[in-house]
């Protein structure tokens, strides 16, 4: 009997030693002495995005893109019709003298032209023509946004020339008959220096032709027009000019370039003064033409 008794204290000691009666395992969390407590994982909040930032806006009304067309057409001297102007903001029409083929001071301008496109615009020339003549119809920006037209260089130079998509002055070439003119046409005449005779204009300024023309329509547009003026409008043969060989070409945007024996010609921009020939020989294409009708190497 007392061998029993001890056999089942010594398994209520084991029990007890067990846990007992709960066998449900618990996880000891606290960290032992010296440790670091495990910290509790929290979601980080989320990164601040830049507001947006933009290119700050160009200051001044737009420049570009501007367009500007011309129609031929007959007037009495006093005033020209534009055909049509288009402005990126508000604007004028400055009507340019003809310097050589290329524009000159202004003898002209309009009222102010808003945005957009304005049609049939007339511009009333500060001095009559007395001829029939070429000018420039160029787009200009009312930069400081007055009203005021204020662009005579070299004096006033505000309100600059527009640009047109590609980036060029916005310009157009308008040959203006004068009806009644008694006056004839442009002549080309003889001038002569150590290259030999050669063609110039009225007024003795050099003409040149462009090799790559050949004896065709003309390929210089754009930079190149800018540089090399086409002679347009009508020529008559003054002494030592063949009249026969005297003809024309139509250029893109509608004027009429003077040919001699089939060969556009041209004027240079660098030439300063009558009887200037620094064109001659430029790049080998640029040439003076002889009375013939040769090109002069």
């Amino acid at each position: 009997m007392k061998r029993v008794i001890t056999i089942c204290g010594a398994l209520i000691l084991v029990v007890a030693a067990c846990g007992g009666a709960d066998t449900t395992a618990t996880t000891d969390t606290t960290a032992p002495p010296g440790t670091t407590e495990p910290t509790t994982a929290t979601t980080a909040p989320a990164a601040t995005v830049p507001a947006e930032t933009t290119a700050p806006e160009a200051t001044g009304p737009a420049t570009s893109p501007a367009e500007v067309s011309f129609e031929e057409q007959e007037s009495d001297g006093t005033e020209i019709v534009i055909a049509s102007v288009t402005l990126p903001s508000p604007g004028f029409i400055a009507v340019h003298g003809n310097d050589g083929g290329a524009p000159g001071p202004v003898v002209g301008h309009s009222d102010l032209l808003p945005a957009g496109t304005s049609t049939d615009v007339t511009v009333t020339l500060d001095t009559p023509l007395e001829s029939t003549d070429l000018l420039f119809p160029m787009a200009h920006i009312d930069m400081n946004e007055n009203g005021e037209y204020e662009f005579m260089p070299p004096d006033e130079v505000t309100d600059g020339p527009a640009s047109t998509a590609a980036g060029a002055v916005a310009v157009v070439r308008a040959e203006v008959t004068v009806s009644g003119s008694s006056a004839m046409s442009p002549s080309l005449e003889v001038g002569s220096s150590d290259l030999g005779e050669y063609l110039v204009d009225g007024d003795g300024n050099t003409l040149y032709v462009f090799m790559p023309d050949a004896q065709g329509d003309s390929t210089c547009y754009d930079d190149c027009e800018t540089n090399w003026p086409p002679l347009t409008g009508g020529a008559e043969a003054g002494a030592g000019v063949d009249a026969e060989l005297i003809g024309s070409t139509t250029r893109t945007d509608g004027s009429d370039q003077v040919t001699y024996d089939g060969r556009p010609l041209y004027y240079f921009a660098g030439d300063a003064a009558p009887g200037d020939t620094t064109g001659q020989g430029i790049n080998d294409v640029w040439f003076v033409v002889s009375p013939t009708g040769e090109p002069i190497r």
